[in-house]
């Protein structure tokens, strides 16, 4: 039976700069400064993430406001 991650959803750097509402570059930064959601580099420079990654990294970030 083949592992989740091998048949999960792959996204590209501009899709997930669109989910998170951030700039490529940013999402540039982040790998560099090892923030941000983890990523995939595949062969070649190609960076891709997986949906789940970026599902866990909003999570993970999600700030709630709560209003007195």
């Amino acid at each position: 039976m083949p592992d989740k991650n091998d048949t999960e959803k792959l996204l590209h750097d501009f899709e997930v700069s669109r989910i998170l509402g951030v700039s490529i570059n940013t999402l540039k930064n982040w790998r560099c400064q090892k923030k941000g959601p983890a990523f995939i580099r595949m062969e070649g420079r190609s960076i891709m993430y997986r949906q789940s990654d970026i599902d866990d990294y909003i999570r993970k970030e999600r700030k709630v406001i709560c209003r007195q």
